[in-house]
């Protein structure tokens, strides 16, 4: 094992990811509560041991006065950044990508937290929202259907590495047992809404572009009905986003369609 850290691989809010030796270390920021971490540490424990295209997990260990763990270090790009190199290839990656997010619906039974507790956690706890409208996503919230299917809850080009043996997902720590509608919700915000602002009206286009295909070869794989359900679980998904230390940007595009929506519903 390396007794230093090598260049800078990754950046996060909670933690940093860099190179050790043959492995990658991701050294977490002094505010993060040893709770977090250690659950991160036990999902992603969980998540390899289950068979998913996850990184190995090896230690969980102090580094220089901060808390790390020790993962397999995956040597390859993003599939962000692979798309942005051969964007004739986007409708071949996102299909690759739709096959995966399947594949990690397909494991179920796992030890983790409850999707719908964390999504009514979320909701109740922004303050972008009146308290009526957290009332009101709640009781809808209630009348989805739960599961208990792996859900990764960030799953995002910026999440999947191409390796020389295939994808590898990375950075498990939002994993819930849940419903994987919810799971298709999340990532057709992130993929439309993501990170904004956007610079140019290109990037506009293009993650427009992006998120309706993701959202059309999953449901061309998986039925008419499952798009149906996609659309109710976008409005609790979105709402939950508020809670998060995301872009203001995001945040009010965000508010701005579940106040729409939530109006369209009351007529």
């Amino acid at each position: 094992m390396a007794d230093s850290i090598g260049r800078l691989i990754g950046k996060g809010n909670t933690a940093d990811v860099f190179e050790y030796g043959d492995r990658a270390i991701k050294v977490f920021h002094d505010w993060v509560q040893p709770y977090y971490i250690e659950q991160e540490w036990k999902i992603s424990c969980s998540i390899y041991d289950s068979g998913q295209a996850a990184p190995k997990v090896y230690d969980l260990i102090e580094f220089e006065g901060k808390t790390a763990i020790v993962f397999e270090r995956i040597i390859g790009n993003s599939l962000k950044v692979q798309l942005m190199k051969n964007p004739l290839r986007l409708f071949k990656m996102l299909e690759m990508m739709t096959k995966l997010h399947a594949e990690v619906h397909r494991v179920s039974g796992l030890p983790l937290a409850s999707q719908k507790f964390k999504l009514r956690h979320d909701i109740q706890h922004t303050d972008m929202l009146l308290d009526e409208d957290k009332r009101e996503l709640v009781n809808l919230l209630k009348e989805l259907p739960k599961g208990n299917q792996l859900c990764h809850g960030d799953f995002h080009p910026d999440n999947i590495l191409i390796g020389d043996n295939g994808p590898v997902i990375i950075d498990w720590n939002d994993a819930t047992s849940g419903n994987p509608l919810a799971d298709v919700a999340r990532t057709f915000l992130l993929l439309r809404y993501g990170g904004l602002p956007e610079k140019t009206s290109l990037q506009t286009i293009f993650r427009r572009l992006l998120s309706a295909y993701y959202l059309r070869f999953y449901i061309k794989e998986h039925g008419k009905e499952s798009g149906e359900w996609i659309r109710k679980w976008l409005l609790p998904v979105a709402a939950a986003r508020l809670s998060e230390n995301v872009s203001i940007d995001e945040k009010r595009v965000l508010q701005k369609i579940i106040r729409t929506q939530l109006e369209i519903l009351r007529r």
